[in-house]
């Protein structure tokens, strides 16, 4: 057996060699099989392929035998094999390696685990659907939700949602558990001290601003200044501040209408969102409130009348089941 048949399925360095004392196995397993010992993920094992045809249930029992003489784990492979004898040992919990096809290695499967985590890099920045899955979690009070939980949630696949969690697990590990060889983002403290894990990892959700010299006739949801604005007493600039996700914004062709220069006032703000979390705040549509604090810039944020609106807009909307 080669190595990049087994490098290729498991994506970590293996080691093959040669099995160098066959003469002390019993005479009737001698020539049955081609012996080689794998090592992977510091485990090593014995590959076995048979010389000719074996039944699975002649299989069983040299492995039992191979075990006992060899003191290791062993696995058998099988190409070319017939798929009815991969189910009998996927059945009877044999070990196998289908080059090309399958593999069934189930007493690696811890070390196996422990490698793939260990090479799991933290990405640059977070991703949106990332970001919006751990806002998710907070406001829906989520404690123990697995990968296909919140993909249903976020309406995308579970393969989508099992990237969400390496992302988790590679930058805030603390969130994530394991009950077995699943894991689960586990959170039960307060919103504030989830605040507190997360904020360093999360961005502002705005891609970009339209300064506009009209207003469009659509009713969108107010984001930034705006909507902090509508979660406070504090005083809204003279022209609102709306958002729009991307489909959004290229319906109403913001780019195409007239804008105006940065430093004249415009008649609306659109803030395209890279993300839309449903909230609202005295009946009307808002963005949420961690995405506010996030948007709005950081020489705004600084001002103590807008650094204290934001502390007040969380302990209301956010921290108010207990902090």
């Amino acid at each position: 057996m080669e190595l990049s048949v087994l490098e290729k399925f498991l994506h970590i360095p293996c080691l093959v060699a040669g099995y160098d004392k066959e003469e002390n196995l019993p005479l009737y397993l001698r020539g049955l099989y081609r012996l080689q010992v794998v090592e992977v993920a510091g485990i090593s094992f014995l590959a076995a392929a048979p010389e000719d045809m074996v039944s699975a249930a002649a299989l069983k029992n040299h492995r039992k035998q191979l075990m006992e003489h060899t003191g290791m784990e062993c696995a058998f492979v099988l190409e070319g094999r017939s798929t009815y004898l991969r189910d009998r040992l996927l059945e009877s919990g044999v070990p196998f390696i289908c080059p090309g096809k399958e593999i069934y290695l189930p007493f690696l499967g811890i070390a196996l685990e422990h490698e793939r985590r260990k090479k799991r890099e933290a990405p640059e920045k977070i991703s949106f659907l990332t970001q919006k899955m751990l806002l998710t979690i907070l406001y829906e009070g989520v404690e123990n939700g697995s990968a296909a939980e919140m993909a249903a949630r976020l309406g995308v696949s579970r393969m989508t949602g099992t990237r969400c969690f390496d992302e988790v697990e590679a930058m805030i590990p603390q969130l994530i558990q394991r009950k077995g060889r699943r894991r689960v983002i586990s959170w039960t403290g307060t919103k504030r001290k989830y605040i507190e894990l997360v904020r360093p990892v999360l961005r502002t959700p705005v891609l970009r601003e339209y300064r506009l010299a009209t207003q469009v006739g659509e009713t969108l949801p107010v984001s930034g200044l705006s909507a902090l604005c509508c979660c406070t007493m504090l005083n809204d600039d003279p022209y609102p501040t709306c958002m729009a996700t991307r489909d959004v914004a290229s319906k109403l062709g913001l780019g195409k209408l007239p804008q105006m220069p940065r430093a004249e006032m415009p008649a609306q703000c659109i803030q395209v969102v890279a993300y839309q979390y449903p909230f609202s705040a005295g009946g009307q549509a808002v963005m949420d409130p961690v995405s506010v604090s996030l948007a709005i810039p950081d020489a705004l944020r600084k001002e103590p009348r807008v650094e204290q609106a934001i502390e007040e807009m969380m302990e209301e909307y956010v921290y108010h089941e207990g902090s």
